[in-house]
This record gives structure tokens, sequence and C-alpha cells, in this order.
């Protein structure tokens, strides 16, 4: 496994993003040319986060599925909680928005 430092990462303009509680075992989006998911692996500070790249990247670039990303909160595109909310109705059963 490689780790890759994040010297080019995008830049996230939307302040939810700064303000997010990130946890170990949650899920951000980050990417140069590609978007990709990295599972949270590593808290180094508020701001500061160790990812393994969590899907199959299609564009050929020098990291790959498995690999560990450092990275910064402002890096963050999107962001996903590990915790799981199931909703339970007489009706239906909603998993993470989910009708199943």
């Amino acid at each position: 496994m490689t780790t890759h430092h994040t010297d080019n990462w995008k830049v996230n303009s939307d302040s939810f993003y700064r303000e997010t509680s990130v946890s170990i075992g949650d899920f951000a989006k980050i990417g140069k040319i590609e978007g990709f998911w990295v599972e949270i692996t590593e808290i180094l500070s508020e701001n500061n986060f160790v990812g393994k790249i969590n899907n199959e990247l299609i564009i050929p670039i020098n990291y790959k599925y498995g690999d560990f990303v450092i990275f910064e909160r402002k890096n963050i595109m999107n962001y996903k909680s590990s915790k799981l909310v199931i909703v339970a109705t007489t009706d239906y059963v909603f998993y993470r928005g989910l009708n199943i």
C-alpha cells in the first residue's frame, strides 16, 4: 500500500464540509482529475485526515484502490457518515434513504 500526500487536490468552496463533524470510518469524496471515495482511517488534526481509497479509479493515475491518501478538510467534495440510520414504518424500511 502506498500513501499519497495531497499537494494538488481540488478545493471545495462549500462551507458545509468545513463545519461537518468527521469520524473514523466515515467516507469522503476527494480527487484531482477524477473524484473518488476514501474511508477515513485516521484523524491527524481537526483539518487533516488519512483515508483509504474505496473504489476503483477509471482514469489511470499514480494511485489506486486500497492506497492511503492524506487530505485536508477543504478537499472534501462530498461526505457520508458511517453511522447506520434505519427507519422502520409499517410498510417500508429506509436504509440511508433507500427504500428496501
